[in-house]
């Protein structure tokens, strides 16, 4: 039998790994950090070690996670507010996960609930739940095309294909590789539908490569298509060349013909 070990995502969910090798993480917080600056407040590493209670390897990734938050404190001059009390941390946490805030009963039974590690459990169990699939399917597909659907455009696809990512806990690394990469049809393959979005216009895709880079590498490169910003680690010749993988995307849109014998559209 291998050895297991816990680990915990940048959202707060533990995931059991197996020491040859490792689980996929949660999708959800690469951009969105609402939980992780939640399970950041819990307290540092040192402190849950203080208090008796660790979550093992994800005290690790805890600090690594609280570091980077303090830092940005400390560039902005900013001061951190206290630790959230209970009643308003389930609130957040509800609301981030799945979309809605705790019941009376939910609320009262969290907050009378002595164990200490009472956060990240119920951070487990909203996971769990369908309405977490449900949520963030919905966020996500928000970020990706709008939320008004582009031109020859499938909104069920692109959900469709979320909601079975979201479903499975597939690695981040796989879908976002789906995604630059998809071709087919737009209700058969959703993954397609993020760069069908991106290509409404004839922009050299320049979009696609805006609204990728903000995404999945968490910079805003749109100024440096047109001259090397100040405040901007990429220069303009960088821009170019990470958009040169898009210049190479195709759309292909198919029409048919309808009952008067004229062409409509059927897919992209």
């Amino acid at each position: 039998m291998r050895e297991e070990s816990t680990t915990m995502t940048a959202n707060g969910r533990r995931n059991s790994r197996a020491e040859s090798g490792s689980q996929p993480v949660r999708m959800g917080a690469i951009c969105l950090l609402g939980v992780a600056f939640a399970v950041s407040l819990m307290s540092s590493s040192a402190t849950m070690a203080a208090d008796g209670f660790t979550t093992g390897s994800s005290d690790v990734i805890i600090e690594v996670i609280n570091e980077k938050i303090r830092q940005g404190w400390e560039d902005n001059e900013i001061s951190p507010s206290e630790v959230a009390e209970d009643g308003e941390w389930c609130r957040r946490v509800y609301l981030d996960l799945i979309g809605r805030i705790p019941s009376s009963d939910e609320l009262a039974e969290f907050v009378k609930d002595d164990d200490s590690a009472k956060r990240t459990k119920l951070i487990d169990s909203l996971l769990d739940t369908e309405d977490y699939v449900r949520n963030w399917t919905t966020i996500w597909t928000n970020l990706l095309i709008g939320r008004e659907t582009p031109r020859r455009t499938s909104r069920p696809g692109m959900e469709r294909f979320l909601r079975e990512a979201f479903a499975k806990n597939r690695r981040w690394d796989e879908v976002v590789g789906d995604l630059i990469t998809a071709e087919g049809r737009f209700d058969e393959n959703g993954a397609v539908n993020y760069l069908l979005s991106q290509m409404t216009m004839r922009d050299e895709a320049v979009q696609a490569t805006a609204k990728t880079t903000r995404l999945f590498m968490g910079i805003q490169v749109q100024c440096t298509q047109c001259h090397n910003h100040p405040f901007n680690d990429w220069k303009q010749d960088q821009f170019w060349e990470f958009n040169s993988f898009f210049r190479q995307v195709r759309r292909v849109d198919h029409r048919k013909p309808n009952a008067q014998g004229r062409l409509v559209d059927d897919y992209s």
